[in-house]
């Protein structure tokens, strides 16, 4: 399983419609009927307004999920970034004991 995060920048629309859609749960509902599990999802402060992190096989996968996404909150959605973890250093507190794998990578 690989590990995502998709970013989003929500458009002007009012906010109080889309923390109802979000409470409903439907994104998670309709993301484990194709194989993505959300781990994470939280409305931010900063530079975006909506951060998601969740697991499925592989980028073909993500795609799905990034356009169930834009089904469901198509009208919220001012942009979105799909980003794809490469290379885990500390997950959860644990740091990974081949971290200096990552040298392979740079």
């Amino acid at each position: 399983m690989k590990e995502y995060v998709l970013l989003l920048k929500k458009t002007n629309k009012p906010v109080s419609d889309l923390v109802n859609l979000i409470i409903s749960r439907e994104l998670e509902k309709q993301a484990k009927d194709i194989g993505v599990t959300i781990e994470t999802s939280s409305y931010l402060h900063g530079s975006f307004d909506w951060m998601i992190t969740f697991i499925t096989e592989d980028i073909k996968q993500a795609k799905r999920f990034v356009e169930v996404f834009n089904r469901l909150y198509q009208s919220y959605v001012g942009e979105i970034f799909l980003l794809e973890e490469i290379f885990p250093v500390k997950t959860c507190g644990i740091l990974n004991p081949h971290a200096d794998r990552l040298k392979d990578f740079a």
